[in-house]
């Protein structure tokens, strides 16, 4: 063994017992180092050290993507999904640019079907964390569509974002078809630091609300009960649309747009998926798995973070 490969190994196996901004930044730098450290993490993947093949799986994902994986690694990640999906203790999706939508029940394939989704694999939270597109120009593009979450599917991913500038209008039909056929479905977007939230509330194949904090134009509906709670406790009458180009009520939007968020009123209406919900507190029924949209063209994970 030369030197360049004990130092690898030795990361490697520094990479099991950090955690947080130290395992980010410990991956980060793995994955720097590129195709000269590939046939090395292969080798430890056919011949061990049997403790280090699970890290060297998942920096081999980082620089090759999973079309560079042997069949057998790949057949690998799947069931270690299959192992841990049923028992993260904890459960939630939270990106730099949050959106998801929520559609009642826990028919998954009839949800995959209704918005045209085509499956990938199945997946946890953690590794949907790891490959979900947050940004309009991820290549990949992909969704997590995960179990149902007391009485919930939620669809999180870029693409659901019902205030999007191109999409805005095909979001709420997809939401107003899927609450037709579920009853209730609602699309949400909210930023790192929540200072820009919409949403979108379909209920029996109609549009009940939209509001988008950063376009008045694109609201319809009246205030839901939650949005009017805010108001009335900050002595606003009007519709938070209505204010927007007031320069005399900027203050109380500004303070209602802090109260009044996409989580705010999805924990109250569905699922704040941002926030999460314990395991031991909820009730969660089956498996989450990743989708690609319509139009995607590519069918593996492309090189990048790929925790499980």
């Amino acid at each position: 063994m030369t030197d360049d490969d004990a130092d690898l190994e030795t990361e490697l196996g520094r990479l099991g017992l950090c955690t947080g901004y130290e395992r980010n930044r410990l991956v980060w730098h793995l994955a720097r180092r590129g195709e000269p450290i590939v046939a090395h993490l292969q080798r430890i993947r056919r011949n061990g050290p049997g403790a280090l093949r699970a890290a060297a799986l998942e920096i081999l994902v980082n620089i090759v993507g999973e079309a560079g994986l042997h069949p057998a690694d790949l057949a690998a990640a799947e069931r270690l999904v299959r192992i841990k999906a049923p028992v993260e203790p904890f459960v939630n999706l939270s990106l730099c640019w949050d959106t998801w939508m929520c559609v009642r029940g826990g028919d998954q394939q009839a949800i995959l079907t209704g918005l045209g989704l085509t499956p990938v694999r199945p997946a946890t939270f953690a590794l949907a964390a790891s490959v979900v597109a947050d940004r309009r120009d991820d290549p990949d593009n992909l969704v997590f569509v995960t179990p149902e979450l007391n009485g919930w599917t939620v669809v999180a991913g870029r693409w659901c974002d019902p205030s999007d500038d191109d999409r805005a209008e095909e979001v709420r039909h997809l939401a107003e078809r899927l609450s037709a056929e579920h009853g209730a479905a609602h699309a949400f977007f909210i930023t790192e630091y929540s200072d820009y939230s919409a949403w979108l509330i379909a209920e029996h194949g109609r549009t009940i609300r939209r509001y988008s904090e950063d376009d008045a134009a694109l609201a319809l509906g009246r205030p839901l009960p939650v949005e009017r709670r805010h108001l009335d406790a900050l002595g606003i009458s009007a519709s938070p649309e209505e204010l927007h180009g007031n320069d005399e009520m900027e203050e109380e939007l500004s303070e209602f747009t802090y109260a009044c968020t996409a989580r705010t009123v999805a924990a109250e209406m569905s699922i704040d998926i941002v926030g999460g919900v314990h395991r031991n507190d909820a009730v969660v029924r089956g498996t989450g798995l990743l989708a690609r949209p319509p139009g995607a063209s590519t069918t593996t994970i492309s090189p990048g973070p790929y925790e499980i």
